[in-house]
């Protein structure tokens, strides 16, 4: 997956690791890794950083996380949560 593609807010399968089938959201990008959280085992405080090609885009953001994470208003691990449970269902990751 190219760098240029992943926006904070987008959901992610991290496709290679010990956490191989994980959903994740992108909170942050800096070069080719970005910082990731699910929530639960991974938190907002404790992001998870990933190379760039061991992800896979899952889902675009809804324009309401982009102003969100554009604003610098508050995200909280519950939100997250939120979005990552219905595509669990829908997309089959952990």
């Amino acid at each position: 997956m190219k760098a240029e593609r992943i926006r904070p807010g987008q959901v992610v399968i991290s496709r290679a690791g010990r956490d191989a089938g994980q959903c994740y959201m992108v909170l942050s990008l800096y070069g080719f890794r970005v910082a990731v959280a699910d929530g639960v085992r991974r938190r907002i405080q404790n992001p998870k950083h990933k190379n760039v090609k061991h992800l896979r885009l899952v889902a675009d953001p809804d324009p309401e996380w982009e102003r969100r994470f554009g604003s610098g208003e508050r995200i909280t691990d519950a939100d997250i949560r939120r979005v990552l449970w219905v595509l669990v269902e829908k997309e089959g990751c952990q």
